[in-house]
């Protein structure tokens, strides 16, 4: 047997076809059931596939791209963290059992 590449040639889409399939996806979006439903089974999926490589390839990718075009925000946001923290352990080894 011989391995033969099957090319997959795409039709374009048409400007009036991506118009509605943007005006029906902007309509499901509003559909409560709907959300309910597609955030069920992505927690089904992410479930099955989280210990997958490849997933967690992806995920560390997504990361790192994440914060490469948001740094000052993360930076920002793991300073308060730290404030915070540092605010809380202070407080309760001066005062350990009031609460």
């Amino acid at each position: 047997m011989e391995n033969k590449e099957i090319q997959i040639t795409k039709k374009p889409t048409s400007e009036a076809m991506k118009r509605a399939k943007k005006k029906y996806y902007e309509k499901k979006k509003q559909d409560e059931e709907f959300l309910q439903n597609l955030r069920e089974k992505t927690k089904v999926w992410t479930k099955e596939h989280k210990n997958d490589d490849k997933y967690i390839q992806t995920m560390r990718a997504n990361s790192k791209q994440y914060y490469e075009k948001n740094r000052e925000k993360v930076l920002e946001r793991m300073r308060n963290y730290n404030a915070k923290k540092k605010e809380q352990l202070s407080i309760n080894i001066l005062l350990p059992n009031i609460l």
